[in-house]
């Protein structure tokens, strides 16, 4: 490699010296996928990110989008040779707010290269209606996978402390299901 001026006007040349430099290319991913952002009792998120070739020199920035703002910001950041990556946020209010999120790939140059699809997580409420014992449930759709929602599943315990287990389904888009026993209610997309 080497660099040669010429002059405007006249036929004069100047050579740089000769030097043999080596530039890497990097590949970006062919995919990046934001696969689930779930909710958990502890108050914690758990969001998984995938990415087809992951050679260890991309950096990944999770990035939560502000309530009242409306505005992402990052939140961690991880490099990972892994295919998935697995963050947490925590000490969020998931019993308040859904959440969105995103991941931000950059190159080594510290460039953003890429940006995945977002995902949000599911806010359950519910009624209990005492005059007639059942319990009225909704929720908000989980969104941005990119097949849609095929079925919700709910989970119910008997008792606070009891294992859940599966026990009712809807259809991609019902949010509601109505539920005639005492229980404590978690909800699966």
């Amino acid at each position: 490699l080497y660099i040669k001026a010429k002059a405007t006007g006249f036929d004069c040349t100047s050579e740089s010296n000769k030097s043999d430099i080596t530039i890497q290319a990097i590949e970006k991913p062919d995919l990046v996928y934001l696969q689930s952002a779930s909710a958990t009792y502890l108050d914690t998120n758990i969001i998984e990110f995938f990415t087809s070739e992951n050679s260890g020199l991309f950096m990944y920035h999770l990035q939560r989008k502000g309530n009242v703002t409306g505005i992402f910001e990052t939140i961690d950041a991880q490099s990972s040779a892994a295919n998935m990556i697995v963050f947490e946020d925590k000490n969020v209010k998931n019993a308040l707010f859904s959440r969105e999120y995103r991941v931000i790939v950059f190159d080594p140059c510290d460039e953003a290269i890429d940006t995945t699809n977002l995902g949000k997580t599911i806010l359950l409420g519910g009624l209990a209606n005492n005059d007639n014992l059942v319990n009225s449930i909704t929720w908000t759709p989980y969104e941005d996978w990119n097949s849609g929602v095929d079925k919700y599943v709910i989970h119910r315990a008997q008792g606070k402390d009891s294992p859940l287990t599966p026990f009712g389904e809807t259809i991609g888009d019902i949010l509601f299901f109505k539920d005639d026993a005492v229980s404590y209610t978690h909800l699966r997309a």
